[in-house]
């Protein structure tokens, strides 16, 4: 068997190794966020309530703006 053929095995195989680390992984973490009922667990929260404001959409410049301009 070739050098080359060795490399590309060992590749596939610890890529394939790496994706099923991460469902198995991710599958457990999803099992610890519910509770013994089967509901999920319920997460506290910080927030800032923000008021809207109108948005103007004005440009000052001082020079000219030409339409399709490089700088």
């Amino acid at each position: 068997m070739k050098f080359k053929h060795i490399i590309y095995t060992l590749l596939i195989v610890s890529f394939g190794a790496f994706i099923a680390y991460r469902i198995t992984a991710n599958k457990n973490k999803n099992e610890d966020s519910k509770d013994k009922s089967g509901k999920n667990k319920t997460m506290t929260l910080n927030g800032i309530v923000v008021k809207t404001q109108t948005f103007d959409n004005n440009l000052s410049l001082s020079g000219s703006l030409e339409a399709n301009e490089q700088v």
